[in-house]
């Protein structure tokens, strides 16, 4: 049989949780799934770090006519947590078992986190035909967007210690063996360490300390046993290949957004130059450089800026941002995907300023759906997704003065800002993310 029938979709979490990019796409694509008469299974986290043991139980229930199978955990209490995130034994039979019982067509990876890469081996142990989309750097990163902690962006994995390293900057272990030991004795130390369980359960070093060897070489085995590796960034596969990854299976693929709610904008002219920024109000997306950009403004100049979205996952960062107040500066605070009509039909553009590669993230697309151009920072992925001086803008990353620069240009050049409205592309839909998905399945189907 050709035709797609039963479908198991994997992500970190599902609605009624909060999602980001990828959590959102698996979401659509499970729905429109299930409309088209699918039958749709979704594998995710009902919890994250609750509950007295690592792994706390399954609770099922359906939403729209997807079933979401929620695996409760509490990473910190895995046998060893570094390790468990990016191969996580306790779950495997749970997962094995799931998947024997749904009797899947397709396993459709969306994200890993919170469930860890061994969801491949269990799915290549049955023999099922396996999908992953890459939207970020997790299986060359740790810590995910290949952005150390001191917000400098980074190269990629070039050893092990290199990982340990920037997993472990700022705290005191590290610090205090960089004072008492020479570097090669400090690199033995930890490599021995990370493979102690009880040593990377302690204080300090839950979720740091672990085997970043195994963790590189694990990482190009799952990637290996996957039928076809999607991923929205073409700068992004050579770096896949650069560090000893496979990559024939490799496909540019960009996510599709259900754009029912574009038909709703109502957008009209402002004597104000209009700023958007919407998602998480975290570091690593860059929304100092812009506030500071704009604060640098003349505040004579006709220009506000509004930021949209959570600040849950760095308080004290959105907090910082907001001192000194400013009245051109507005903080509107979490919005639902429902809002995005208004939310956008009053802006003029939007900033994208990431220190992270980001790949083709959802709010670019979700701006050229509502006919916006878009300023990026020149991160190989933003660069990608948004062409300079024809749909958008860029300027250099992490440089609030070329940021500044941009928006004044907005207001300098009367002209610059309708010509790029006029060229942003058309987007794709969730609906052409399905066919794709399909005609995939049927030509891998029609080969055996």
């Amino acid at each position: 049989m050709t035709t797609l029938r039963r479908i198991v979709l994997i992500a970190d979490v599902y609605p009624p949780a909060p999602m980001g990019g990828a959590t959102v796409f698996n979401f659509m694509l499970a729905e429109r799934l299930a409309q088209q008469g699918v039958q749709v299974h979704v594998l995710c986290a009902a919890t994250w770090e609750e509950g007295p043991a690592h792994y706390n139980g399954l609770v099922e229930d359906e939403r729209n006519g997807v079933q979401v199978h929620r695996l409760q955990l509490n990473w910190r209490k895995a046998p060893a947590p570094f390790d468990y995130l990016y191969d996580n034994r306790t779950i495997a039979p749970v997962v094995h078992s799931l998947l024997q019982q749904c009797a899947p067509d397709l396993v459709y990876i969306n994200s890993w986190r919170m469930l860890s890469p061994r969801v491949i081996a269990e799915a290549r142990a049955l023999r099922l035909p396996i999908v992953f989309y890459a939207h970020e750097f997790s299986p060359l990163c740790a810590l995910q967007n290949l952005v150390q902690k001191d917000g400098q962006s980074c190269t990629g994995p070039d050893s092990a210690w290199k990982c340990q390293a920037c997993v472990l900057s700022g705290t005191k272990v590290l610090t205090q063996s960089r004072r008492l030991l020479p570097q090669p004795l400090q690199q033995r130390l930890f490599a021995a360490a990370g493979r102690v369980p009880w040593l990377t359960r302690q204080p300090g070093l839950v979720g740091m300390l672990g085997n970043h060897s195994r963790r590189q070489a694990f990482m190009r085995e799952m990637i290996e046993a996957v039928d076809l590796v999607l991923i929205p960034g073409h700068s992004a596969v050579a770096l896949y290949e650069h560090y000893g990854f496979e990559t024939n299976h490799f496909r540019w693929s960009v996510p599709g957004l259900d754009l029912g709610w574009v038909s709703q904008i109502r957008w009209e002219p402002s004597a104000v130059l209009r700023v958007g920024f919407t998602g998480h109000v975290q570091t690593i997306k860059g929304v100092h450089l812009l506030v500071e950009a704009v604060r640098d403004l003349p505040p004579e100049l006709p220009l506000e800026l509004f930021i949209y979205g959570s600040t849950d996952g760095e308080p004290a960062y959105a907090r910082s941002l907001q001192q000194p107040a400013d009245a051109r500066i507005h903080w509107k605070g979490p919005f639902q995907r429902q809002d995005l009509p208004a939310i956008l039909g009053n802006l003029d553009i939007v900033v994208v300023p990431s220190i992270c590669r980001e790949l083709n993230p959802n709010v670019i697309r979700e701006a050229f759906a509502a006919g916006l151009p878009v300023i990026v920072s020149d991160q190989s992925g933003p660069r990608e997704a948004v062409r300079n001086e024809v749909d958008g803008l860029h300027f250099r990353t992490g440089e609030v003065a070329d940021l500044r620069r941009q928006l004044l240009r907005l207001l300098q050049e009367p002209a610059l800002l309708d010509r790029l409205r006029r060229q942003v592309p058309p987007v794709k839909s969730i609906d052409d993310s399905v066919e794709e998905l399909r005609q995939w399945y049927a030509t891998t189907q029609t080969k055996q």
